[in-house]
Formats: structure tokens, sequence, C-alpha cells
């Protein structure tokens, strides 16, 4: 059985999300689908570094756009 790769997004891009977003992106069975942060220059900032496909300022408009 064969399953779909893990989608995450992560809310919240500061200094601690650092870990969190190194440790998703180096998974091989999951897909850092998206970041949010209230100043998206740091979450565009962080997509870059991560390979994250997709960027919010709104943690709700991103629960509601993604699928993860």
């Amino acid at each position: 059985m064969v399953s779909s790769p893990l989608r995450v997004g992560v809310i919240g891009c500061g200094l601690f999300a650092e870990n969190h977003l190194a440790a998703w992106s180096s998974m091989d069975d999951v897909v850092l689908a998206a970041v949010c942060d209230l100043d998206v220059r740091k979450a565009r900032s962080a997509a870059e570094r991560h390979g994250a496909s997709a960027t919010y300022a709104d943690a709700a408009e991103m629960l509601e756009s993604e699928k993860l």
C-alpha cells in the first residue's frame, strides 16, 4: 500500500520555527506545502529556504486554501 506524502503547513516563521521547518523539509514522506506568518516577508523567506510552495499572512486563509 502506497500512501500519499503528508502535506504540512507551518504557522509562524520566527526563530524557533526554523527547527520545525528544517525537520519537515528534510523528511522524504512530507511535503512542506505552505508557511504562514503575519510578516509575509518572513513567510516568503522561510518558503525559499525550505522549499514551501505557498506563503500566507493569514492562518485561516492558509487552512482554507491548502489541503494539509
